[in-house]
């Protein structure tokens, strides 16, 4: 039985090691990009911890600059795209960041320094955007489902597939919900 709970406690800890704390964690002051929109001078110069969707990746001689559509964060600091977005921020770092890796629409988590405000022309609109200077960033892995189809083999056929596969004979259509005999009929 302990071993059980050791490796299931180390398996348990070891998927949430490769998150870095400062994209699991939020800084002690959680500023939002809300609050740089009242009042950017006010949070100039903290640390801040936003993540959304990547718009646009522009590589310069120097620099990095990442366009990137701003969702709240959830509680592993991934970003919740089933919210409403809460606007456009830039990242700028120093190193180059591979268009091939960060690709339009992938979900990222970054954390840096609030550094200053940039125009930004989008269409005929002038936005003003925060900038936030690189330190930590983080691509979100893909969500996979698996899917298994309309089917009377599987358990959840008839909420879209999702879920586990039953055998042949404990399909509803063999022995019925109460493991009676049935012939032809599903009972849900």
């Amino acid at each position: 039985m302990f071993r059980l709970v050791l490796v299931t406690s180390v398996i348990l800890l070891s998927s949430c090691s490769d998150i870095p704390k400062t994209i699991r964690q939020a800084p002690l002051q959680d500023i939002q990009i809300q609050d740089t929109e009242k009042d950017f001078s006010k949070h100039q110069y903290k640390t801040a911890r936003w993540g959304g969707t990547l718009i646009d990746v522009k590589n310069n001689e120097n620099e990095t600059t990442l366009q990137v559509l701003a969702f709240p964060l959830n509680y592993k600091g991934r970003p919740n795209l089933s919210a409403s977005a809460l606007g456009r921020f830039l990242v700028k770092s120093n190193d180059f960041l591979d268009p091939a890796i960060y690709i339009k629409s992938s979900e990222l988590t970054v954390s840096g320094r609030l550094a200053e405000e940039n125009n930004l022309k989008v269409g005929q609109k002038v936005l003003k955007l925060p900038v936030i200077e690189l330190q930590q960033i983080y691509l979100w892995p893909e969500y996979r489902l698996s899917y298994c189809g309309y089917s009377p083999y599987y358990s959840s056929y008839r909420y879209g597939g999702y879920g586990y596969r039953r055998s042949h004979y404990q399909s509803y259509g063999y022995y019925g919900r109460y493991g009676r005999y049935r012939h032809g009929h599903h009972y849900y």
